[in-house]
Formats: C-alpha cells, structure tokens, sequence
C-alpha cells in the first residue's frame, strides 16, 4: 500500500468518524429539545390551570365549571386549530385540580389594593368588667411578596407588641380556613399556638367564621338572598 492510498483512508476514516459524532450530536440535542419543550408545555399548562381556577374563584363559579371550560377550549381548538388539540386538552381542569389551585393561590380568602398589595384587618373583640361585649377595627397591615402563615403571624406579633395586648388574654382566634391560616405547621394557628406554648400559656380556640362558611356556600349555591338577610 502506497502512501498515497494510506493517506486517503486515514482521510476517510477522519470524515466518517466525523460525520458519525456529528449525528450522534444531533441525536442528542433532539432528545434535549424534545424532553425541554415537554417541560414548557407541562409549565404553561400548569399556569393556565392556575389561571382559570382563579377566573373561578374571582366569579364565584362552581368549582365543577372547570371541566366545562375544557369542553369548550376543546371544542374552539378543534375548528381553529386541530394541530393544537392535544395542547389544550393536557390542560387540567377537573373539580378536584381546581379545588387544589384555588386551595394553593387562596384566591377566595385574599384580599388585595389596587397595587396589588395584600391587605390584613386585624378585629379585636373583647369582654370589659361589665360584661360588655365590644369589637375593633385593631389595625390594617400591609404584605408586600408572599402571604404565608409566618408572614402573617409576624404581623400578628408585631400588632400584639405595639398595641401591648396581654398574651395571657388571648382566648380564641376566628379565621376564614385558608390553608396560611389553619396550617397546624406553618400557618398562623401552628405559629400562634407554638407561641403560647413558650410563654406557657394556653393555645386559644380555632374558630372558622361562620358567615365565610355561608359566603363560599353560597358561591356555589348563588343563594345571594339568603346571604344578604343573614349578613344584615
């Protein structure tokens, strides 16, 4: 074999091992852009779950008008844009999932401003010496970013501290039953009751409101007659 010919099949050998590590790359990077792009459209699918839950809350809707929003967002991709369908249809919308949402973002149980920022009331009610009955707008506090149990207890503590409230005073707390609030870990019940317990005091009664319950009954039921008597 003359040089010649041995230089041509180190030359071929060079190219098809080239060629071979560049399919091989293309391989790859298909199996990475196919596994990325499942990731991104289980993340928008995800959110636009979140968004119509919270379109439902913000209503009033039933809980159950998820799966009709579905049927409908199927329905619109199958004469706009078939090739979509399935898009649509990975979106989850079933009574359970919108419950979990709206359970997660706490969509019924929050109020904001116009900027967006969480208001808290804090009420105060009391017995004087002469067993009167009494009740006060105690102070209105500001969360800015995130609205969990700490955070809110936080604001609790530090209301405690400046209006110099007695700890050993604090008989019952009335809650709306969001997840940051009755969280026995992490929410504001867990926190108050730990609280109590390093200042060796007694963890104060959980009470759910009774007029909240009736209020998210009654989203369901839209019995708004019955609720305007009973709120009156």
């Amino acid at each position: 074999m003359n040089s010649v010919t041995k230089t041509s099949m180190i030359a071929c050998k060079a190219k098809w091992r080239a060629d071979k590590l560049s399919k091989l790359k293309s391989g790859l990077l298909a199996q990475q852009n196919t596994f990325v792009r499942q990731a991104q459209l289980n993340q928008s699918s995800v959110r636009a779950s979140f968004r119509v839950a919270q379109l439902i809350a913000n209503s009033g809707k039933p809980f159950t008008d998820g799966e009709f929003v579905k049927k409908c967002m199927n329905a619109v991709a199958e004469e706009v844009c078939p090739e979509k369908k399935d898009v649509f249809n990975a979106v989850s919308l079933s009574a359970s999932t919108i419950t979990r949402r709206i359970e997660e973002i706490e969509a019924l149980d929050e109020s904001t401003d116009v900027q967006d920022t969480t208001q808290l009331l804090i009420f105060i009610r009391g017995v004087s010496a002469n067993i009167e009955m009494c009740e006060e707008l105690a102070v209105l506090q500001s969360l800015k970013g995130p609205t969990t149990g700490e955070d809110i207890f936080s604001k609790v503590y530090q209301t405690m501290e400046e209006l110099d409230l007695d700890w050993s005073k604090l008989a019952s707390i009335t809650i709306d039953g969001a997840p940051s609030m009755v969280g026995m870990s992490r929410g504001l019940i867990g926190r108050m009751n730990r609280e109590m317990k390093e200042r060796g005091l007694t963890a104060p009664l959980q009470v759910h409101c009774l007029i909240h319950q009736q209020a998210l009954c009654c989203k369901v039921l839209t019995w708004d007659s019955v609720m305007k008597v009973v709120v009156s």
